[in-house]
């Protein structure tokens, strides 16, 4: 009988345990999904209970060989060594992905690194914005049903020529796969004859995207000279050599470049990719510059998309569109995102709208941070998240030199006035943030962001990873309450903290991970 009742307890252990690690949510790319919500309602750990300064705080560190401009991702359970380790990837600018354990302080060694290269250094044309050398610039994205990590490095042997290359990485060793890497080229046809990829004026700094089998690449301006252009190009996801189609913003102009402020390219369920680039040319017919963009696969053609009236001013002053990007509601057809004016537009999916005009309009647009001020500083949107709920969607806003806003949706549109506003603004680019709560339960929703007192437009600046109930926007905790045991070091721009399973893990430019979490009793 003891030994059966035994046996029992076991098994009920091991049910538990199993429930535990089903519980775990996977990252496996930029802002959560595909959607590219930036929430993630998978949260049970943290609340606005627990986070404070007297039970959160840093865990932990790990070091890194430079600066990171990417995203951490995160998938549990997987075995090393026969032994299961909950494992976050980070990828630098020195063209290294890294695994470590996700969880234990002591285990500061990575499960693996893999260098992808030598990567360019200052001299690059993009300098001084991005410093001091080029490699991993953007955000990888992991496909756990093969365990396959891609991501794009820029490298260079004689520190003259650019190059960027697709890499494919078995999540447990770090080795090539899917006959990777290949070198990226691309080339379509203009009016005038082949427009011909030049690394020499393209960054890829989109996070990246996989749906339907096939990896898709966002491209910008890596410098201010033209003529240069926006591209998206597929990849097969099992053979990195077949490059499955290629799209060009601008194949009969130039510039429009896809950055988003490194977020992701979003794509909806049925497979299309939706973007917002930057200032260019536009004609509605082969130029699609200041826009969002909704393009088929796999063959990346235009299947939809809107450009605001004015985008021939945003043009003229700078003012990207793109320097954010989409959003997709999930559940409904609608599309949300911001630009550099500080304008936020809701669109219709299914019928985006084309040129703005007195008959082709949003659904809605509306002024969702303090704006421009006389065309010399805006408080412009690089970072936006969305804490999905029946009881309306609601969207967070942090612009430059601005405050946090909320935006509740009611009904399909969103009320303009802000449900509620933070007392805190950040210097550029403004708050990088995420979201994190337990489905819509009221008290777990938390804003999370990156801000900085110093303008990190070409400087390093220093780091304050701060918390915010969702509900009201009051602040629960920051990094430089209790700067000594918590401080974050320099910021990295235009990056916002990940969370996952009760912790949040931040990149910063001071060539560490900092990873933050409810704090052991004795470290309080």
């Amino acid at each position: 009988m003891a030994h059966r009742t035994a046996l029992l307890f076991l098994a009920l252990l091991m049910l538990l345990s199993a429930m535990s690690a089903g519980a775990q949510i996977s990252v496996t790319t930029a802002q959560y999904d595909n959607a590219r919500t930036n929430g993630n309602l998978g949260e049970t750990t943290l609340n606005t209970s627990n986070v404070n300064v007297n039970h959160f705080g840093k865990l932990f560190t790990r070091t890194l060989d430079g600066y990171s401009y990417t995203l951490p991702l995160y998938v549990p359970n997987l075995k090393f060594h026969g032994k299961l380790h909950n494992v976050v990837f980070v990828a630098t600018m020195h063209d290294s992905v890294y695994a470590f354990d996700a969880d234990t302080a002591s285990s500061s060694q990575p499960l693996w690194k893999t260098s992808l290269g030598t990567p360019l250094t200052t001299h690059f044309p993009v300098s001084p914005y991005i410093q001091p050398e080029i490699g991993i610039l953007s955000t990888p994205v992991i496909d756990p049903s093969t365990n396959t990590l891609y991501a794009v490095a820029v490298t260079s042997t004689d520190q003259i020529t650019p190059s960027l290359s697709l890499h494919a990485l078995d999540l447990i060793t770090g080795a090539e796969k899917f006959n990777g890497p290949v070198q990226i080229q691309a080339q379509v046809m203009g009016a005038t004859g082949p427009v011909v990829y030049d690394p020499h004026t393209i960054v890829q700094r989109t996070a990246l995207l996989l749906v339907g089998g096939a990896v898709y690449l966002g491209f910008a301006d890596a410098t201010p000279s033209v003529p240069w252009h926006g591209w998206v190009m597929g990849y097969s996801a099992s053979n990195l050599q077949k490059q499955t189609a290629v799209f060009n913003t601008t194949p009969n102009g130039a510039s429009g470049g896809i950055w988003q402020s490194g977020r992701g390219l979003a794509a909806d369920a049925n497979g299309y990719i939706y973007l917002m680039d930057s200032d260019g040319d536009y004609d509605g017919v082969s130029n699609f510059s200041d826009a969002f963009l909704k393009l088929a696969t796999p063959g990346l053609t235009v299947a939809d998309w809107f450009t605001p009236s004015d985008f021939s001013e945003l043009n003229t002053d700078d003012l990207d569109l793109g320097s954010s990007g989409p959003i997709l509601i999930p559940g409904t057809n609608r599309i949300v995102g911001g630009g550099k004016n500080g304008m936020v537009y809701l669109l219709n999916s299914a019928a985006m709208g084309h040129l703005q005009s007195a008959t082709s309009n949003p659904l809605q647009n509306f002024l969702a941070t303090a704006g421009c001020s006389s065309g010399v500083t805006c408080a412009e949107i690089h970072s936006t998240a969305l804490w999905n709920c029946a009881g309306g969607p609601a969207l967070y806003v942090w612009g430059w030199n601005d405050t946090l806003r909320g935006y509740r949706m009611v009904k399909g549109l969103f009320n303009t006035t802000a449900f509620a506003e933070s007392a805190v603004t950040s210097a550029y680019p403004g708050g990088g943030i995420t979201l994190s709560a337990s489905g819509c339960t009221a008290g777990t929703g938390i804003v999370w962001s990156t801000t900085s007192p110093d303008n990190t437009y070409t400087y390093i600046g220093s780091d304050v990873v701060r918390a915010f109930d969702a509900e009201t926007l009051q602040e629960l905790w920051n990094s430089n309450q209790n700067a000594a045991r918590d401080g974050a070091g320099n910021i990295a721009k235009f990056m916002e903290p990940m969370v996952a399973n009760g912790k949040v893990y931040v990149p910063t430019f001071s060539k560490e991970l900092v990873v933050y979490g409810l704090l052991p009793k004795s470290r309080k």
